[in-house]
């Protein structure tokens, strides 16, 4: 509803004020643009533990746990579900120096097996690890870049983690003998014994309607 009496000059001023606005980029001319170079750092650090006790009257045990932080300023040069390739700022990449895409903080693998009586056998074996970093955007353009990379403010890069991942997998073997040199092995196996279900990164865009939901796993 427009309460004036010449709405064609007010239209027209506001869209001069719009236009008017000044573009915050480092050469105004030009639009968007890619430069590729090789001024990112990287670090990994890490902690490994491994437990091992081997074969003794039938039984085996091997687990390796890993705490580690991969810190990056970029990760991958593609857009992926969980992050932007860009930075937040163009101009100071440095500033989106945090947990790198694939950085997984705890990890730990192991098996077990166990050869019984009467030719019965068992092996497990599980793997657990800590989620894949995300970051979490706006769809506004907050620092007038033209890029769609922003952050609300104090939310950092990478700063949420999607849900961890936890199997176990085991199987029952029974060997049956016919003769001296033959056997026969009838052999289950289950997989995620557990029967859980590991979602996938969440909605991450702010303004989403499904937010923080995951849709697959």
């Amino acid at each position: 509803c427009i309460l004036d009496d010449q709405p064609s000059v007010n239209h027209r001023t506001q869209a001069i004020t719009i236009l008017d606005q000044p573009i915050r980029r480092p050469t105004n001319s030009l639009g968007a643009f890619t430069i590729m170079e090789n001024s990112a750092s990287s670090d990994y650090h890490a902690l490994q533990l491994t437990v091992l006790r081997r074969l003794s009257r039938g039984f085996q045990l091997s687990s390796n746990w890993t705490w580690s932080h991969a810190i990056d300023q970029v990760s991958d040069m593609f857009d992926t579900r969980g992050f932007s390739a860009l930075p937040e700022n163009s101009t100071r990449p440095a500033e989106d120096r945090a947990s790198a895409n694939f950085d997984a903080r705890h990890r730990m693998t192991g098996f077990l097996t166990w050869n019984g009586f009467r030719q019965w056998s068992f092996a497990l074996t599980v793997e657990f690890q800590t989620g894949q970093p995300y970051t979490v955007n706006t769809v506004e353009d907050l620092n007038g870049d033209g890029n769609l990379t922003d952050r609300r403010q104090g939310i950092g890069r990478n700063t949420s983690r999607a849900a961890g991942i936890g199997t176990a997998d085991a199987a029952i073997t029974r060997s049956f003998s016919f003769g001296s040199s033959k056997s026969v092995d009838a052999r289950m196996e289950v997989f995620n014994v557990f029967n859980r279900t590991i979602p996938g990164i969440p909605v991450r865009i702010l303004e989403s309607p499904g937010f923080g939901t995951s849709y697959d796993t």
